[in-house]
């Protein structure tokens, strides 16, 4: 099944009810106008499973090879600013940054595409500052994504007939068999800048990056098995 959509919404709903976000400007809905949270706009999964020729006798029938194929592009992401970095009369934490492309080292390019590990930055430090006192970020919600995650999973079997009751399978299974990296930020605040400290006035009121800021510091498991090949062995009788 393959899905392309696109999926515009002002909040995604309440926020402790539906998974939304809190609008930094209730006097202004449209601040907050961006993908919704949970837009994947291309979702394929496909499987397959061929009986392989073979039928002389019992070592060589029976085998069968099948897979499972899934694929999607990345959920939307925001590059938000420390919880009172700018002025949010609605609350909430969601204060995004301010997009500046022509930052040094900046470029126009918010997001690295070759990402091949963890460590390496997704999103660009350098193209990221904190918004002015009294002003909101100009970066729009949900502006970015994440990497797109897939994955293909493979089975070899081979069913054996021993008598009208019982059948014996023998199964290998791959998990991840390409022992691709699906990255991800789900369980951390990488994407964010921080208060530069709490010393002065001009501390409190200053954003800066980490350094660890933009880098997939996660990978996804299973079933989507982000983090390393498996492989299993099983064998079954069935009456």
């Amino acid at each position: 099944m393959a899905v392309g959509t696109d999926c515009v919404d002002i909040s995604s709903g309440s926020w402790g009810a539906e998974g939304g976000t809190n609008n930094p400007n209730p006097y202004n809905l449209e601040t907050d106008r961006g993908a919704c949270n949970f837009q994947v706009r291309n979702n394929i999964t496909t499987n397959g499973l061929y009986q392989l020729p073979f039928k002389s006798n019992r070592l060589i029938a029976g085998w069968q090879l099948g897979g499972i194929f899934y694929y999607s592009t990345g959920a939307p992401i925001n590059v938000n600013t420390f919880a009172l970095g700018s002025t949010n009369i609605g609350g909430g934490s969601n204060n995004r940054a301010n997009y500046s492309p022509g930052n040094p080292g900046c470029n126009g390019q918010p997001t690295n595409l070759q990402v091949t590990g963890t460590g390496v930055f997704y999103v660009n430090p350098n193209c990221f500052t904190e918004p002015p006192i009294g002003e909101l970020g100009n970066l729009g919600r949900n502006a970015m994504v994440q990497t797109p995650v897939s994955t293909f999973n493979a089975n070899l079997q081979k069913n054996t007939r021993i008598s009208e009751r019982f059948n014996i399978q023998f199964r290998v299974e791959a998990f991840n068999l390409f022992n691709r990296k699906n990255f991800t930020y789900a369980g951390q605040t990488g994407v964010a800048l921080t208060q530069r400290g709490t010393s002065n006035a001009a501390d409190l009121a200053t954003g800066i990056t980490t350094s660890s800021f933009g880098q997939f510091l996660n990978v996804i498991g299973y079933p989507l098995n982000g983090s390393a090949r498996q492989l299993q062995v099983g064998l079954k009788l069935l009456f």
